[in-house]
């Protein structure tokens, strides 16, 4: 693996795939999304964008409790999917719905852990990386 890229999702849905990339997608539970039938080198992953200790800040530990968090079992797909692909893979894309907090995290983390260079594609928002995620991911690897 030579690039990790993070995007949002409308970016993620116009790549044509070729034969040495895959994509990780960063999804809400049940959001509908229209990756390239070609992909198939894709993981998914459904979770919500929270992050409980904000919540708890703001005093709404109550929207953690209904909430698909991200866990250390996603994070253990993550690492054994990009494992199973790294000597195969040129590219790793990872998007999520704004590209900006899920995805940042998750690639952001692997491009780390794996000594790669990270870029962001798409919309020119801030990076604000979910710290959930980043937190469970680093506890699980770190």
């Amino acid at each position: 693996m030579r690039k990790i890229i993070f995007l949002p999702k409308k970016e993620a849905e116009r790549i044509i795939p070729c034969s040495y990339e895959c994509i990780i997608s960063m999804r809400d539970p049940g959001e509908k999304v229209n990756l390239h039938s070609s992909w198939d080198k894709c993981l998914t992953i459904e979770c919500d964008d929270l992050d409980p200790d904000e919540l708890k800040a703001i005093g709404r530990s109550d929207l953690a409790a209904s909430a698909q968090l991200f866990t250390s079992d996603h994070a253990r797909e993550i690492l054994d999917f990009v494992l199973s692909l790294q000597s195969k893979t040129d590219t790793l894309y990872v998007h999520c719905k704004a590209g900006v907090s899920r995805s940042a995290a998750v690639a952001i983390f692997l491009g780390t852990y794996f000594n790669v260079p990270v870029f962001k594609r798409g919309q020119k928002f801030d990076i604000n990386e979910n710290a959930h995620i980043k937190n469970v991911l680093k506890e699980a690897f770190g």
